[in-house]
Formats: structure tokens, sequence, C-alpha cells
């Protein structure tokens, strides 16, 4: 599974077959909701048997920028790790899932992503149409999400990658999402995937002001990039969002603005942007996904 990537189609079958293959440990939602053409979003949840409600729960999403292929690929491995070490009853992973529920949104940009796969490989926003002959609203870490919509980092021009739309939570993907987080209950953290740059960025993204838990994000988030540099050699920066760039409207300022104050941090995938420049870092060869999966 993990020497290629995968379409749309052949990803919601393999979330059936985890299902079913491991009915014991995943719960799969086939759909949180449907995209502007009609897609479904399906959820995962992955946990150990047993009642699951007192457990904390780990939200993890990926593609809602459809270009970014290597954050799809990532959360599938990481989802197959969890559902066949606990299999093997590799021990940290039992005692894991005995106290901790996976949410996961394998793809959260159905119709971009299809649109990579058939038109465009460096398509990055959804597929609505704006009606001015122009198409996509940037769903995610820019920036349709309603925490400080549109204050900065974004754009009002609807041929722009980093439109806005027309209205926070505008989009059909994004309220999907923010549904079934917000009916999640004990959400502990959350980690919203893209590519690419190696990076590890924590809150804010739409000003200069410091989280209140800013000292144990930056604790967090430092010994992270410090645990995959030491175990895997890959160099992570640990950084605020904002030192990167402006951006209004980010998924994880929405979610560590409600009330369960997850620790929410977005992670930008391999390649380090020392190692390549522009667009090509989009274009993460195959043959380099069982890497990023085990880094993370």
């Amino acid at each position: 599974w993990f020497a290629d990537y995968h379409t749309y189609e052949e990803i919601v079958d393999w979330t059936r077959k985890l299902a079913s293959r491991h009915a014991n440990l995943v719960q799969l939602t086939p759909s949180i909701g449907r995209t502007h053409e009609g897609r479904d979003i399906p959820l995962l949840r992955i946990t150990a048997p047993g009642d699951p409600s007192p457990r904390r729960r780990v939200w993890l999403q990926a593609l809602q920028h459809a270009r970014e292929w290597i954050s799809g690929t990532t959360l599938q491995y990481v989802a197959q790790k969890l559902v066949e070490g606990y299999a093997a009853g590799n021990s940290r992973v039992v005692r894991l899932l005995g106290q901790v529920e996976f949410v996961m949104i394998p793809v959260a940009n159905p119709d971009g992503y299809v649109y990579t796969w058939t038109t465009d490989r460096l398509w990055r926003k959804n597929r609505r149409d704006n009606k001015d002959g122009s198409f996509g609203v940037d769903l995610a870490s820019n920036r349709n999400w309603p925490d400080h919509w549109n204050v900065d980092g974004a754009s009002t021009e609807p041929l722009a990658i980093d439109y806005a739309g027309t209205a926070p939570g505008s989009e059909p993907e994004v309220q999907a999402l923010m549904r079934a987080y917000l009916n999640t209950p004990n959400v502990v953290s959350v980690l919203d995937m893209h590519a690419y740059s190696q990076l590890l960025l924590r809150p804010y993204g739409w000003d200069d002001l410091r989280d209140p838990e800013e000292q144990q994000y930056v604790r967090l988030s430092d010994e992270l990039a410090s645990t995959i540099e030491q175990r895997r050699g890959s160099h992570y920066v640990s950084q605020r969002s904002y030192d990167l760039y402006p951006a209004a409207g980010i998924a994880s300022d929405c979610d560590v603005d409600r009330q369960q104050r997850p620790y929410s941090l977005t992670i930008e995938l391999s390649p380090a942007d020392t190692d390549v420049q522009g667009n090509a870092g989009f274009i993460l060869p195959p043959e380099e996904i069982r890497q990023v999966g085990e880094d993370i």
C-alpha cells in the first residue's frame, strides 16, 4: 500500500478494509459530510476495545490542501502502524490505545484531491464554483475556518490560492470538519498535517500574540522536533505559525480558541525547504512515503 500514492476512491476503500479487518479497534464513519461535488468525507476512530467515552482524543486531519499528497499517506501510515502494533501485542501501542482514541480525517478535501489526479497536480483549494470563471476556496490552515477569518494572510480574490471564501466557514468541507470536531469530547491534541518544509507550527497564525499556553507549546514542539531528529535523523523546526507568515482563519487557531483548548499543531512534512524549493516540494517521490511516515 505504501509503495505508491492512491486515489480518493482507493483511500475510501482502504478505510473500509481497515475497519473490516480490525473491527475491534477501528470504527468507520463513511461520511461526516459531503463536498460541493457530492463526495463523502470519511472519519476513522482507532482505540482499544471497551468503553471509549472516558478516553482522551487525538484529532488528526490531512489533505485539506489537495496537492500535499504526503500528508494523506502519512496519516494512513500512522493509522496502519497503530492497528498493526496493537494486533502484534506491542506494549506501547496497547497501552496507548487503552488510554487514547485517535480520530482521523484521511481526506479533508476530496474534490480538490481528485482534481490533482485528473487535471492539475498542484491544485490546492476545494472546487467551489465561484461563478466568475474561477474555482476554489482555501480550506485549511489558510483560510476558511472561522477563527479571526480574513484578518490577515488571506485573499479576497477568488483566483488567489489563499482565497478565504465569501464568509467564515462557508465551505461544506470546513463545516463537516467543525461539526465532527465539536461533537468529539475530550480532545487533548490536534495535528493538522500539511507539506512542506519540516516545521512544527504552534498558535497563533492570525496575529503576533502568544497563546496563554505558549511555554507549554514551546516545550512540547521542541521535544517533538528533538525526538524526530534523534530517532529518525530528520530535522524539524519548531516555531509559531505567525513567524512563518500571517494566516487568519486557520484550523489550528480555531481549535485552540474553542472550549476544549487542546494542544493544536500544524505540521509541515518533508521535504525541508533547504532541500527543495517551489512547487517541486509538493511532489515527493513515492519512495519516500515510508520514511516520512516513520518520522511521525
